[in-house]
C-alpha cells in the first residue's frame, strides 16, 4: 500500500457522517472515519460503468430474436429494418436508450435510504394527522407560521439533490397502500433541500416520543416543537 502522504481538508453534512459511520460500525473490524471515506472512496472508484446500457453476446441475440418475433406480429406495421436489430447490429444503444426511457433508467436507490424515506412518511402522515385533530385557530397558526399556509407536511425532496429520495419514495408509493395520501402529490417540487428539514423534524419527534408509531398523539405543543425543529430559523 502507498504511504498517505497527502493531507485534504474536507466538509461534510450530519446525515453523510451518519452513512459513514452506519456503515464502518457494520464492518467486522473497526476502523475510523478516514480509513472508512478511504475504503468507500476507493470502492467508488473501481466500480464499473453503469451509466450506459451494454449487452452481452447473448442478451443480443434474445433481444434481436423478440424484435424479430414482435415484428412478424405486426407486419402492417412495415418496419424495414427493425430498428432494434439495427441498434443491436450496429452498437447504436443510444437509440435504445431513447426509445425505451423507462427501461434504462437509472432510478436505484440503497435500502438505508429507502428506510429512511418510509421512515419520513411515516412521520409526516403522523403529523399530518395530528394537526388536523387540532381547533381550527391552532391549526391555522400552525400552518402560516410554519408551512407558508400550506395543508401538507410532506412536500417532496429537491429537485436534483435528492434524487434517490424521490425514487424511493414513488417505489414505496408504489408497493404499499400505506402511503395513499401522498399518492397525487408532487415528489419534487422543492427547489431547495428538504432532507435536512424531515432529518430535524425526525430527531425532534424522537426525543419526545421513544414508542413513535404513525397513530401516535401528538398535542399542539409537541407538533409546535416539531415543526419549529423543522421549519424554524436555524
Amino acid at each position: 500500500m502507498a504511504p498517505k502522504s497527502e493531507r485534504i481538508e474536507l466538509r461534510l453534512d450530519e446525515g453523510f457522517l451518519s452513512r459513514i459511520d452506519d456503515w464502518r460500525n457494520s464492518q467486522t473490524t473497526q476502523i475510523s472515519r478516514s480509513e472508512a471515506i478511504r475504503v468507500l472512496a476507493d470502492a467508488g472508484l473501481q466500480a464499473k460503468d453503469t451509466t450506459r446500457v451494454k449487452f452481452s453476446n447473448g442478451e443480443k441475440f434474445i433481444a434481436a430474436m423478440l424484435a424479430e418475433w414482435i415484428q412478424n406480429q405486426n407486419r402492417d406495421r412495415q418496419w424495414s429494418p427493425n430498428p432494434i436489430v439495427s441498434s443491436l447490429v450496429n452498437g447504436n444503444y443510444w437509440a435504445l436508450e431513447e426509445k425505451f426511457k423507462g427501461i434504462f433508467e437509472n432510478t436505484y436507490c440503497e435500502p438505508e435510504v429507502a428506510f429512511e424515506a418510509k421512515q419520513i412518511l411515516r412521520m409526516c402522515k403522523a403529523i399530518e394527522k395530528n394537526i388536523r385533530n387540532l381547533r381550527e385557530e391552532e391549526q391555522n397558526l400552525l400552518k402560516y407560521r410554519f408551512l407558508n399556509g400550506r395543508e401538507y407536511v410532506f412536500v417532496g425532496f429537491a429537485l436534483h439533490q435528492e434524487e434517490n429520495y424521490k425514487n424511493a419514495v414513488q417505489q414505496i408509493l408504489l408497493s404499499s397502500s400505506e402511503f395513499d395520501a401522498f399518492n397525487k402529490r408532487s415528489l419534487n417540487d422543492s427547489p431547495s433541500g428538504r432532507l435536512e428539514i424531515y432529518r430535524r423534524m425526525q430527531r425532534a419527534l424522537n426525543a419526545m416520543r421513544d414508542d413513535f408509531s404513525s397513530s401516535t398523539y401528538l398535542s399542539f405543543a409537541d407538533l409546535e416543537l416539531i415543526l419549529d425543529a423543522g421549519f424554524g430559523t436555524h
